[in-house]
């Protein structure tokens, strides 16, 4: 296995709007691995990812981890409760070490209420967010393993993918989060990728999938634009 690449997405410190909303938030850094919020946690604000992953996910009865989504730098959490006073059963963890920074809910909300440059650039944040959920309801809709594995490699690459000379590197997620994501087992999502290994479509660097052939990749799968998703 390969040398894991010291590649990592720039940081994504707030300007605009994002800076009247965050630019006064309390600086936290969070190393890899470290649960950010549990769902009996009362949050103490909202959060701007400025670099680094977090990762939102629950836990069934069996004890197995079922990832929900991935947030990446620029983006806020959690919203919901910070509108609605609303606890969704989910844990956020760090995949990397993670810069984040904080502010108040009654800060939130106070700004979005009162600015609406500031409430227009939360209402994209929002709407970007629901585009993510929409995706992955359109991704359970294949019928084939390789299908939905396809379509799940391809959206990472999309949402959260680094450039790197002809490849993308994804963000480092493991094999057991792509499986829960897409419903598949642990073995079978194991195979899939090690079919597209032998192909050459993928590699891995390290612990992260490395996406070889972004082309031959979406030919696994039909009604994929490319470059509707940025990836051409």
């Amino acid at each position: 296995m390969a040398k894991s690449p010291h590649i990592s997405r720039p940081p994504k410190v707030p300007d605009g709007a994002m800076a009247k909303l965050f630019g006064s938030g309390q600086k936290i850094s969070i190393t890899k691995g470290e649960i950010v919020l549990r769902p009996d946690d009362e949050p103490p604000g909202v959060f701007y990812i400025e670099s680094g992953y977090v990762k939102v996910f629950s836990i069934n009865d069996r004890g197995e981890e079922y990832l929900h989504v991935v947030y990446g730098p620029g983006d806020i959490f959690p919203i919901i409760w910070a509108v609605f006073q609303k606890h969704r059963n989910v844990f956020y963890r760090t995949l990397s070490s993670t810069k984040l920074l904080h502010i108040s809910e009654n800060k939130f909300v106070e700004e979005i209420k009162g600015d609406p440059e500031v409430c227009f650039a939360v209402l994209q944040e929002v709407t970007s967010q629901f585009n993510v959920y929409s995706i992955r309801l359109d991704n359970l809709e294949y019928k084939y393993g390789r299908e939905r594995l396809a379509y799940r490699l391809l959206f990472l690459a999309s949402n959260l993918g680094i450039r790197h000379n002809d490849t993308i590197i994804l963000p480092p997620v493991t094999q057991q989060d792509i499986a829960s994501s897409i419903n598949l087992s642990r073995e079978s999502a194991s195979r899939e990728i090690e079919r597209l290994e032998k192909r050459g479509l993928v590699s891995y660097q390290g612990r992260r999938i490395v996406v070889n052939d972004i082309e031959a990749l979406s030919r696994e799968i039909k009604g994929v634009d490319l470059k509707r998703w940025g990836l051409r």
